[in-house]
């Protein structure tokens, strides 16, 4: 992220828009972001192998206790800084009840890939603490994707309270059809496989079966990382093969997909629009009410 912010608008392009633009032309940068983003769903989708859906069943009262509060918390201060910054960022045609749901949205997201990583870098994927992160997270990230659907809603009209509706009801029943029926034939197909290694067939079909995963979630208004994240979760936990699938598979994303994403989220920051002491003195405010959020 460090060698994007330096390389992006704030510094590089700041200093030098000729080389910028030859080493960046905007018709690299789509095709940049699609390796990216396919980086992150097969990390998404490795760390959902490495993860234990029944200890996520077993711990299923303590993940959702969890992650209600761990929403509700950073969604409060967020609504009470919207009070302090309504009057200088509202638009005038904005009234306070979206502005506030937006903050309080944008103060409660986590960043489940980022969470993720570090639990992955710190070998704490497959502990319970690692496993009941990662679940929380995943439900947050469930739950920012609806509360901004409600935000939706709120900013059009009431007829989009129809379609969170629906939304809401085809995202349960996504996960219940991936926990109960696609979960046990993934186990049959498990019990009737011969051979555990893990050769370019069946890496194949599990990344098809993770690609339509991702593709059910963005269709349902949900990021397509959880539909990553599920599909690696609802395979089962054979050891010696899903540690083959993790290994072909992290020697490309982790090695050069997924920090591509990161550099590219560095090549969309835009510290150079913060121009005065003010400004700084509200992005500092806002940043420190996010991790104090979190933090508690």
């Amino acid at each position: 992220m460090i060698a994007g912010i330096v390389l992006g608008p704030s510094l590089f392009a700041r200093f030098f828009p000729g080389p910028f633009v030859y080493v960046f032309p905007a018709t690299v940068l789509p095709a940049l972001n699609v390796l990216s983003q396919l980086g992150l769903l097969l990390f998404m989708f490795a760390v959902g192998l490495e993860v234990d859906l029944g200890r996520i069943l077993k711990q299923r009262s303590t993940v959702i206790l969890i992650s209600n509060v761990s929403v509700i918390l950073p969604m409060v201060l967020g609504i009470g800084l919207a009070r302090m910054l309504y009057p200088q960022f509202a638009g005038e045609k904005t009234s306070f009840i979206p502005f506030a749901l937006f903050m309080g949205t944008a103060m409660s997201v986590t960043a489940f890939p980022v969470l993720a990583r570090i639990l992955k870098e710190l070998y704490l994927l497959g502990t319970e603490l690692g496993t009941i992160s990662i679940s929380c997270a995943a439900i947050d990230d469930i739950s920012a994707w609806l509360l901004l659907a409600v935000l939706t809603a709120v900013v059009r009209s009431s007829q989009s309270w129809g379609q969170f509706g629906m939304t809401a009801l085809f995202l349960v029943v996504f996960i219940f059809v991936m926990l109960v029926p696609v979960s046990r034939i993934a186990v049959f197909l498990e019990f009737r496989r011969q051979k555990s290694e893990a050769g370019m067939a069946a890496i194949s079909l599990l990344i098809l079966f993770m690609l339509v995963c991702s593709w059910t979630t963005e269709q349902l208004g949900v990021h397509a990382l959880f539909g990553a994240f599920m599909a690696g979760l609802v395979i089962p936990k054979n050891r010696d093969f899903t540690m083959k699938v993790i290994d072909r598979i992290e020697s490309v994303s982790l090695a050069v997909l997924l920090p591509l994403f990161f550099a590219l989220t560095g090549l969309r920051t835009r510290i150079d629009l913060l121009t005065d002491e003010k400004v700084w003195g509200y992005a500092l405010v806002i940043v420190a009410t996010a991790v104090t959020g979190h933090r508690l």
